[in-house]
């Protein structure tokens, strides 16, 4: 992302696909962000397609969802420099649209067949 600052090994690599295209992985200990919340969009969905299988999910049941995931990711939040939170979040922002985009792709793939 273009002036972004980089905050050390935290930093968002300026293409989130960027390792489908050569750059290797963060370093040991360092979180791989975009990892962490296209896993924690993916889970929300599941979780969600399994309750809907019972018919319509109530708005107290989605907002139990949401908001499992919403702490899950704010865990692995916690304790980092809120500058460098505030830096990330455009771009964890976009991983998750993009994420939930792909999904959506994957449902017309799997329906189309």
């Amino acid at each position: 992302m273009p002036g972004l600052p980089l905050c050390g090994a935290h930093a968002l690599p300026p293409d989130p696909d960027a390792r489908r295209d050569g750059v290797s992985s963060p370093p040991d200990g360092v979180p791989d962000w975009h990892a962490l919340i296209r896993a924690a969009v993916r889970e929300c969905a599941a979780t969600y397609e399994l309750q809907a299988r019972t018919g319509p999910v109530a708005p107290e049941a989605l907002e139990a969802i949401l908001s499992r995931t919403t702490v899950l990711i704010a865990q692995r939040l916690e304790g980092h420099d809120p500058r460098l939170l505030a830096a990330l979040l455009p771009g964890m922002v976009r991983t998750m649209l993009k994420a939930f985009v792909e999904l959506l792709d994957e449902g017309r793939d799997g329906a189309a067949h």
